[in-house]
């Protein structure tokens, strides 16, 4: 998921000058067509942002935290339904 959503994007970027703007730059495209994915790649983007900041590499607050930051820029996703499907009517 990385290399297809991320890499092209902040390939070039140093990890410690990734901020908000990257993040909605590659989560924007994916939010609502592929959501399931795009909250994947987002939690990825997060775990690894954190782990450069436990090891010296990156101060602050990940910018692709969802509590508190990305939860108040992008829009809900829309829940899927599960159950069973309404019933067929015969003729």
């Amino acid at each position: 998921m990385l290399a297809t959503y991320v890499y092209p994007v902040i390939r070039e970027v140093p990890i410690d000058e990734i901020g908000t703007s990257h993040v909605l730059d590659i989560l924007e495209p994916i939010w609502k067509a592929k959501a399931e994915t795009a909250s994947r790649v987002r939690a990825r983007i997060e775990t690894t942002l954190d782990a450069a900041k436990a090891r010296g590499f990156r101060d602050g607050e990940s910018p692709a935290r969802w509590r508190g930051h990305l939860a108040l820029i992008l829009p809900v996703r829309s829940r899927l339904t599960r159950g069973s499907a309404p019933p067929h009517s015969l003729p």
